[in-house]
Order: structure tokens, then C-alpha cells, then sequence
């Protein structure tokens, strides 16, 4: 399926919250504003697949729209994109392997170059042995990452389990609801 489909129900009578004759019952929040700001396009708010449409890019408006959201960046004390802070999220302050002054290494790159200063790269990147300094390095980075991201992911770990208990417990008591309606 390329893209979702809206609940498009129109009625023009009685109560209900509508507009266009599309009732807001099943529809989102956005798409309620949606059509209260649109009242220059009520000729063609008659055809549901335009209704549909313009819901449609809405939606993926609203999905990226966090990518262009400035954001304040705990790692450097800046405000950056989502971009920018992803990109600092997985950079970690490391010392060179050779000359042991301080550099930037990354979290999932796991190269040589990773390891040393750009003095070292022009020696030692290139080079087709690697050096032990090097490989100590690397394993000593392996593990500070370890350290370093294991109680986040715990925390993450018990936030999904809370959440699905969560879930669980509401669908629990839906259903008993129900039966108890029967």
C-alpha cells in the first residue's frame, strides 16, 4: 500500500463537528485545522480524493518536519538541526593512538583513521600493517563505548518494558470491559 487511507464521512445534518460536510469524528487534529484554514478551496473539498490528498501531504509534511526543528545540542552547548545533533550524538572524545593528544573519534567507525590525529593519518593511515597501538586502542574504545552507552540503553530497555506493561494492562482492562458489557 503506497499511502494510508482517510475515514472521509460526510454528513450534513444533525449535530456533529463537520466541515465541508466531513465530520471531525475521524479525523486528526491537523486535519480538523486543516479544513477549518481552507475555506478558499470549498469547490474542490467536494471530491474526497482531493480531501484525501491534501490529508496526505500533511501527513508527510508533519513526519519530516522534526528535521527541521532547531534543537539544543548537549554535547557542544549549541542549537542545532536534528542533523547536527545526531551527527555530535555519536562522536566521542578520544586520544590518539600514536601521539595520545585529543581527537574526535566516532561510535560506529572502527578504521584506523578513527584512532588518530590527522599528523598520525598521513603516516600511519595508510600504511597496509596496522600498528599495536593502534589495535589497543581500538579495543580500549570498544569498551569505553560499552561503558559508556549501557546505561542509556538500560534505561531505554525498562522504558520499553514499563510501556508495554503499559499497553497490556489497557488492553486488559478494554477487554474486560467488554465482556462485562456482554
Amino acid at each position: 500500500m503506497l499511502h494510508k487511507k482517510y475515514k472521509i464521512v460526510r454528513k450534513n445534518y444533525g449535530w456533529f463537528k463537520r466541515k465541508f460536510d466531513i465530520l471531525f469524528k475521524y479525523l486528526k487534529p491537523r486535519h480538523h485545522q486543516i479544513l477549518m484554514d481552507s475555506e478558499f478551496a470549498r469547490p474542490f473539498m467536494k471530491d474526497d480524493s482531493f480531501v484525501s490528498l491534501v490529508f496526505r501531504i500533511a501527513d508527510m509534511e508533519a513526519e519530516k518536519k522534526h528535521l527541521r526543528h532547531h534543537w539544543y545540542n548537549p554535547y557542544n552547548d549549541q542549537i542545532t538541526l536534528y542533523r547536527g545533533l545526531e551527527e555530535a550524538s555519536r562522536q566521542v572524545k578520544w586520544n590518539c593512538a600514536i601521539c595520545e593528544i585529543d581527537i574526535i573519534s566516532y561510535i560506529d567507525d572502527f578504521s584506523t583513521s578513527n584512532f588518530l590525529c590527522n599528523e598520525c593519518k598521513d603516516v600511519f593511515g595508510n600504511s597496509d600493517t596496522v600498528d599495536v597501538r593502534i589495535k589497543e586502542s581500538s579495543v580500549r574504545f570498544t569498551k569505553h563505548c560499552k561503558i559508556h552507552l549501557s546505561k542509556p540503553q538500560r534505561d531505554y530497555i525498562r522504558y520499553l518494558r514499563e510501556s508495554m506493561k503499559r499497553e497490556l494492562r489497557l488492553k486488559k482492562s478494554e477487554q474486560d470491559q467488554s465482556s462485562e458489557n456482554m
